[in-house]
């Protein structure tokens, strides 16, 4: 009887690396890092269908950063040159990822397939992988949320991460508008903190997203302000702000207290853009995620807010996938 030849089929696991280019995951207790939340974080992503590695220094404290600018550097650099790296996911946000801009090996990351997913403080490396490589992103979940199984961020994550596109639908805002032009931006203090640096990106007709967490509304607006007299807000289609939370916390009471609602009239007023806001994304588990550095559509019709990319950054391989989005590579 004939028999046919066996055909070897490879079995590949998309892969998420666990990278800590900020602040170290600290226990409440202060006792040192909270493995504990770690290896939960690793097992729920796990139980999602990802293999899951954790950088190097992931364990490391260097006075509350995970480990020195050189340490953290070398294995951000080292998550993005291993070939099975489908996404880098930073496990917390905090400072300390614009001090690494300096030591990475851009020419290793310029070469990677590999997504970067984070928030916060990783908008220091959203900006500088666009403006120095013109890579885009997500901004998106952070790990250590990923350890308490319920967590939103799991069903945002999945739903998001796997599709080619994106198209959203959600409450807003504003007056009524549609723009155009790359979709950008993340956390506002880190992003104003890289204008005049080589690594805060040139936008010309972007849409601009901003959010930021336990800053006060008149923080707000003088880093507002501060884009607007640096020329970036003139040179934007339009900016969306999301979730400020914590704002109006410090605000006077009664009429005499400056609050968000004030600082986003007057970045009405001033710049004459559109200006879309009350979108949920910033420091929220079921925070949206959003594509930085790709084009969109925008537009705002009675209440709602519909943005759309007809091309998103998509790892190589997501669970669940029949076949592989991009050539893997490193066969």
């Amino acid at each position: 009887m004939h028999k046919e030849p066996e055909v070897s089929v490879s079995v590949t696991h998309p892969t998420i690396v666990l990278a800590a280019p900020s602040r170290a995951l600290l226990a409440s207790d202060g006792s040192g890092v909270d493995v504990a939340r770690i290896n939960a974080a690793r097992a729920n992503l796990q139980a999602m269908g990802w293999c899951v590695r954790c950088a190097d220094n992931l364990t490391a404290v260097d006075r509350g950063l995970a480990g020195s600018d050189a340490e953290r550097a070398l294995a951000l650099t080292q998550a993005f040159a291993d070939p099975t790296t489908d996404v880098v996911m930073a496990l917390r946000g905090g400072c300390g990822a614009s001090r690494l801009l300096e030591l990475l090996d851009w020419e290793k990351i310029a070469a990677s397939e590999a997504v970067l997913v984070g928030l916060s403080d990783v908008t220091a490396l959203h900006l500088a992988f666009l403006a120095r490589l013109g890579k885009p992103g997500w901004q998106g979940p952070v790990g250590h949320w990923f350890a308490d199984p319920n967590s939103p961020s799991r069903t945002v994550f999945a739903e998001t991460i796997s599709q080619k596109e994106l198209c959203l639908r959600v409450p807003a805002q504003g007056s009524s508008f549609a723009a155009e032009g790359m979709l950008w931006g993340g956390n506002l203090t880190v992003l104003t903190s890289l204008l005049g640096t080589p690594w805060f990106p040139c936008i010309e007709g972007g849409i601009l997203f901003l959010e930021d967490v336990n800053e006060p509304a008149w923080r707000i607006d003088r880093m507002l302000t501060q884009l607007e007299l640096a020329g970036v807000l003139a040179r934007q289609t339009a900016v969306l702000t999301g979730l400020f939370t914590g704002s109006d916390r410090y605000a006077a009471p009664g009429a005499l207290g400056y609050r968000l609602a004030d600082a986003l009239s007057d970045l009405r007023s001033r710049s004459r853009l559109p200006v879309a806001s009350g979108l949920h994304f910033g420091h929220v588990e079921d925070t949206l995620m959003l594509p930085v550095g790709v084009q969109a559509r925008v537009s705002l019709e009675e209440g709602m807010l519909t943005l759309e990319c007809p091309q998103v950054p998509v790892p190589a391989e997501v669970p669940g996938a029949q076949t592989p989005n991009g050539p893997l590579w490193w066969f």
